[in-house]
């Protein structure tokens, strides 16, 4: 046999290379196959999905997940290519999920056809649980980006969802005008929109879907005045568009892109940008430093009510939670739900004092708040002991009168042990005591502004013949709680100097007596007085990773 010469050799050391160049790219596009379809069940349909999971992604910390929402005739795969290097880089979970019949539910009449009157916002919610069941995911990182149709998507999820969603960004659509009814007052989420100015349906002279769709100008309007953003400043990088700022303290920002030149796919060939890059960007500066916080207030009873309950669903938490005592005593209590509110009384309110100067206070978490102060009953299986105040000893479901001291030295602790796992007991502040007894009003009484108004709600001297009665027999508020007012004065947790926690004999206690008038400085939703004697004591339940108010002693939650 002839020996190979150099050149032969030299051909067959490139041959090897490319055979092995071969193997390492096929592998890697082995790599980059779409993933498989997931399914879940959603209003009774079986629903289709793509999750995207980058292989060098840190399983062990939660992760920020992104939702791509194709456009008419797509699939969730249509558009994962384009944010799934993003996703590798930056570190998120991406799902592309299917619409029904290639179409999404944005609200419009042909939309609703189309997807046999699918509840796709239900569908998200459900996707977003199916996917933080399976990964660690970051809740206060979700977010959702979509093209066209699934753009209009977007701008709908938002209005209904900004309870979960972060933030979104949509491209080639604007808000369908049936969406603008649905915004929740008081909310706030932060939305990038993308148009072409030659877009034949949302550019500067498209038919906006035969007027169904609010401009690209009005959208970002209503959006910036619903998240009480400051005036707009222009950019010129990387194309020009408008940024209305987050005003202080929220968070929620505004971006209008009009790409001069550009059609329905609003993005400028041979430019140094991209459509999901500059999306992504926008997405991943926004965060939900407390979920299903809400910002505007005063609110109505109907609207304190509807926030309960988007709360319960958003965290998947029962309304009311029971927690059992021993001897079969019970304690009930009441989720209320984050939120901003004005605390104190108008200088003009019947009986208004100094010491209620009125001041925003937020209240950055939910809680559970008892639905009554803890009764006779509840204090003898909780404590096999006898409280100090009675009442008049005929009925067990009275209100406890219990010194300060013990309230906080003894009661607290002993309650604090049968805590659900998870939770911790506290002797709420007095913001979450004002908070949690208002319900969303801004009136003398859970009634009005009137003294009579207080009737339905409380105990007062003008209906209570002078002694305590038992709890639950006054109309609860609209966060279910009995008593907010009258009857006992409040227990409340306030550190400091004065009439702080630092004094064994007085303490401030609030909402007025059995014994005091209706309005004046006796049964409103703003009084505090000074008290040394046994009062009535409601407690709290806060999150075992929250903290609790300042100087009050750690409760630790529940082993069991």
């Amino acid at each position: 046999m002839t020996p190979p010469t150099h050149r032969s050799f030299r051909r067959a050391i490139v041959l090897l290379l490319c055979l092995m160049l071969g193997l390492f790219t096929g592998n890697l596009f082995a790599q980059e196959e779409s993933p498989a379809p997931c399914t879940l069940q959603s209003g009774g349909r079986e629903r289709t999905y793509y999750l995207h999971v980058p292989s060098l992604l840190d399983r062990t910390k939660p992760a920020p997940v992104l939702c791509v929402f194709h456009g008419a005739g797509g699939n969730g795969l249509s558009d994962l290519g384009a944010y799934r290097w993003l996703a590798d880089r930056h570190g998120f979970l991406l799902v592309g999920p299917d619409g029904l019949n290639k179409r999404w539910n944005a609200g419009n009449s042909d939309e609703i056809k189309a997807t046999n009157q699918a509840d796709d916002v239900a569908f998200v919610r459900d996707l977003l649980r199916a996917v933080a069941a399976e990964q660690q995911v970051d809740t206060n990182r979700l977010y959702a980006a979509g093209f066209s149709n699934g753009a209009a998507l977007c701008h709908r999820l938002a209005a209904e969802m900004p309870d979960v969603l972060a933030a979104v960004a949509g491209a080639g659509a604007t808000m369908s005008k049936v969406t603008l009814p649905l915004l929740k007052p008081g909310t706030s989420i932060a939305v990038q929109i993308m148009v072409g100015t030659e877009d034949g349906m949302f550019g500067r002279n498209g038919d906006l879907r035969g007027g169904t769709f609010l401009t690209a100008e009005e959208t970002a309007k209503v959006w910036a005045k619903q998240n009480g953003c400051a005036e707009p400043v222009k950019h010129d990088a990387p194309v020009p568009f408008m940024r209305w700022p987050a005003k202080p303290p929220a968070t929620a920002e505004v971006e209008l892109w009009f790409v001069e030149g550009a059609g329905h796919t609003p993005s400028l060939g041979g430019k140094a940008w991209s459509t999901a890059e500059q999306q992504w960007r926008f997405l991943e500066r926004h965060t939900r430093t407390a979920r299903g916080l809400y910002t505007a207030w005063p609110f109505s009873a109907a609207e304190a009510k509807r926030r309960q309950t988007e709360t319960a669903a958003l965290f998947g938490w029962p309304v009311e939670k029971s927690v059992d005592l021993p001897g079969g005593v019970a304690v009930k209590f009441h989720l209320i739900p984050a939120g901003k509110f004005i605390i104190g009384s108008p200088s003009t309110e019947d009986g208004h004092e100094g010491d209620e100067r009125q001041r925003p206070e937020t209240i950055s978490e939910p809680f559970y708040m008892m639905e009554t102060q803890l009764t006779v009953e509840q204090y003898r299986a909780l404590m096999q002991a006898e409280p100090s105040d009675v009442g008049d000893g005929s009925d067990p479901k009275v209100p406890a009168g219990i010194p300060f001291r013990d309230t906080v030295d003894k009661v607290l602790p002993a309650l604090a042990k049968f805590a659900p796992v998870g939770w911790k007991v506290i002797l709420p502040d007095h913001p979450r005591l004002e908070y949690a007894a208002r319900a969303g009003v801004a009136t003398m009484n859970p009634g009005g502004d009137q003294r009579e108004d207080a009737a339905p709600f409380a105990w007062t001297r003008e209906n209570s013949e002078q002694k305590v009665h038992p709890v639950g027999q006054k109309r609860a508020n609209t966060w279910g709680l009995h008593d907010v007012i009258g009857n006992r004065w409040h227990w409340f947790w306030r550190a400091g100097a004065g009439y702080g926690n630092d004094s064994t004999k007085d303490h401030i206690v609030y909402g007025g007596t059995y014994r005091a008038e209706s309005g004046g400085n006796g049964a409103r939703l703003a009084n505090i007085m000074i008290s040394s004697g046994p009062e009535g004591a409601r407690f709290a339940l806060i999150r075992a990773d929250s903290s609790v108010p300042k100087g009050h002693p750690e409760t630790r939650p529940s082993t069991k």
